[in-house]
């Protein structure tokens, strides 16, 4: 996957703008319908940004662009990841769901 810096540019670190641009970057390189992206701090520790653990932004990118920040409120690894993974999968039903749609 290559990102491509110039779009990068200005965008702050775990954002949802940042994880779209990471999705069309992945939908690009592997030529697919649909590209999700996650990024994020599962814990123990937050991110070297300065997010708290437990933070993450998902962005989904296909007919349709959808993006979400998911806060947990706790530092458990296993937690945050089942957290973030089931958020990303409801994002993408939303996101199908919206492609879906008749005029």
């Amino acid at each position: 996957m290559n990102l491509d810096k110039d779009r990068l540019t200005g965008l702050k670190p775990l954002t949802e703008e940042m994880a779209i641009e990471f999705a069309r970057s992945a939908r690009a390189g592997l030529d697919t319908t649909w590209a999700i992206a996650e990024l994020g701090a599962t814990g123990p520790a937050g991110s070297r940004y300065g997010h708290d653990a437990g933070t993450s932004v998902i962005g989904i990118v296909g007919p349709v662009i959808v993006s979400t920040t998911i806060t947990t409120g706790t530092n458990d690894r296993a937690k945050n990841m089942l957290a973030f993974a089931e958020g990303a999968l409801m994002l993408f039903e939303t996101a199908l769901r919206g492609s879906n749609k008749q005029p």
